[in-house]
């Protein structure tokens, strides 16, 4: 044992020992690269992205969509808070200023853009300076350098920049990553907003575990909405709700007062829809069933099919169609339109600027009746499942389904349900692919009130597409971390080595 023990304390002090020394460091180095860079991007969803090597989309459809914000010679100012030279070098503020500058070149009588430092007021191309204090709102609102000012004719919307910059112009999944750039959107639908004097509100109800990804919440903002949530149990819906969405809930809604003189969620609920109200309601088919509000929506004409499976409980029929799928399992496929009086618009509208190829995920499959039709169906392909069982093979089962009813008033509500999450979620709305976002927007524009809808603006998908260099808020600090630590492993390894060397 002795003797081996001086041999490898031999081979470990000659030249193969150093060698082994180097390869440790070397993996050692790695290893605390990959976790750093790991921790970091969970942490703070870093991302790899090169602007100067992207080139930003532009859609041909804003003709069309300006159309009737441009009536009466109107002109719309796009105000950056910062010298145009910092806007343009800026990692993020780049994309907006290429698709802003695109934009005025298309409609130079339109738009124009101004450059004013939010700090000193000064606009260098007039030589000026400006007073921003009226655009705060009396400090409600805080103007940054990464803010932009929409103004027409008096009215304004502020996109106020956020902590890292730019931020209204991205999507974000519901884990918070950063998954698209939607600057044409975003501008085009705020341009229109400002030619436009009346605005009302999107409610989204709350306090049931309801999940509202932030790309429909920017869809019904692009659509010419204020969001906000609302509380149905301490307050009715207010008079300027032009739609209340219910999304994705996973507890149930009231149906009677726990509280003596206290009004039920569900009766503040009829109470709007019956002086012509709106409502949207996401349901996922994979949560527990909701007693109250099925049964609620129920009186609308819309149920969702289910049965006992072989333990007694309650289970959803799933909708799977491998022939139109896009997974092997054939929960995720492509949506078959409805031709009816109520579907015809929407699809008429998405025709004049994109297809109609709508995909869906794990859909609950809807009867409906009392006048509610389908505005989409499954294929005559598709089967539907109970508890992983096929108990159905006939197809075209409605996925989609709506509803208008006169009230005694002579008022019209409206009811929208979709059995699923997939109409709701960043990664399907906002995709080059499928035109779930195109079909919500129709979806308002046509039945919900909306007075603008920008359909067919081109989108920068993030994942698979330009992951190439970190440039997201802190970066640069976060990139000098990662950079510090390994290399200070690697200056103490290599002074070990030395020192080893030297003593040979």
């Amino acid at each position: 044992m002795k003797k081996f023990m001086k041999r490898a304390g031999e081979w470990l002090s000659g030249r193969s020992g150093m060698a082994l020394y180097a390869t440790l460091l070397l993996i050692a180095v790695l290893v605390t690269l990959n976790s750093v860079v790991y921790a970091l991007t969970s942490k703070y969803q870093l991302y790899l992205y090169s602007p100067e090597k992207t080139v930003v989309p532009m859609s041909d459809v804003s003709e069309l969509y300006f159309k009737r914000a441009m009536t009466g010679g109107r002109r719309v100012s796009v105000i950056f808070c910062d010298d145009e030279e910092d806007v343009r070098e800026h990692d993020l503020g780049k994309l907006v200023y290429e698709t802003a500058t695109r934009l005025k070149e298309m409609h130079p009588d339109f738009i124009e853009l101004r450059f004013v430092n939010s700090v000193t007021g000064y606009e260098a191309a007039t030589e000026q300076y400006v007073d921003l204090k009226p655009y705060t709102e009396d400090g409600t609102v805080r103007i940054r350098p990464t803010s932009i000012i929409f103004e027409c004719e008096g009215n304004f919307r502020v996109m106020t920049g956020g902590s890292t910059g730019y931020e209204d112009f991205f999507s974000l999944t519901s884990s918070g990553e950063v998954y698209a750039y939607n600057g044409e959107e975003v501008l085009a639908s705020m341009i229109c907003w400002v030619t436009e004097s009346e605005h009302k509100t999107v409610y989204f109800t709350q306090n049931h575990g309801e999940t509202a990804d932030i790309a429909l919440n920017s869809a019904f903002v692009s659509a010419g909405y204020y969001v906000d949530t609302i509380n149905l149990r301490k307050q009715n819906v207010p008079d300027d709700a032009a739609l209340v969405v219910i999304s994705n809930p996973i507890n149930d809604f009231e149906k009677s007062a726990d509280v003596s003189g206290a009004t039920a969620e569900l009766d503040r609920l009829e109470k709007y829809l019956s002086r012509g109200g709106n409502l949207y309601v996401a349901l996922d088919p994979l949560v527990k069933k909701l007693n109250h509000l099925e049964e609620y929506l129920s009186k609308w004409g819309f149920e969702l099919y289910e049965g006992e499976d072989e333990n007694g409980n309650i289970a959803r029929d799933i909708v799977r169609d491998s022939t139109t799928g896009d997974t092997a399992d054939g929960y995720r496929f492509i949506l078959t339109p409805v031709e009816n009086g109520y579907s015809t618009p929407i699809f008429g509208l998405m025709n004049e600027y994109v297809d109609t190829s709508v995909r869906i995920s794990q859909t609950g499959r809807l009867k409906l009746s009392g006048g509610a039709v389908a505005l989409m169906r499954s294929s005559d392909t598709s089967v539907a499942a109970r508890s992983g069982e096929i108990i159905d093979n006939e197809g075209s089962y409605d996925v989609i389904g709506f509803n208008r009813i006169t009230n005694e008033d002579g008022s019209e509500a409206t009811v929208m349900v979709v059995p699923s999450v997939f109409l709701t979620s960043t990664e399907n709305m906002v995709n080059n692919t499928y035109t779930n976002k195109a079909f919500v927007l129709a979806t308002l524009a046509t039945h919900f009130g909306a007075k603008q809808a920008p359909i067919g603006c081109q989108s920068l998908i993030y994942r698979g597409a330009i992951l190439e260099g970190l440039t997201m808020g802190r970066a640069r600090a976060y990139t000098a971390i990662m950079l510090a630590i390994p290399a200070a492993i690697a200056v103490a390894g290599t002074v070990i080595i030395i020192k080893r060397k030297n003593r040979l």
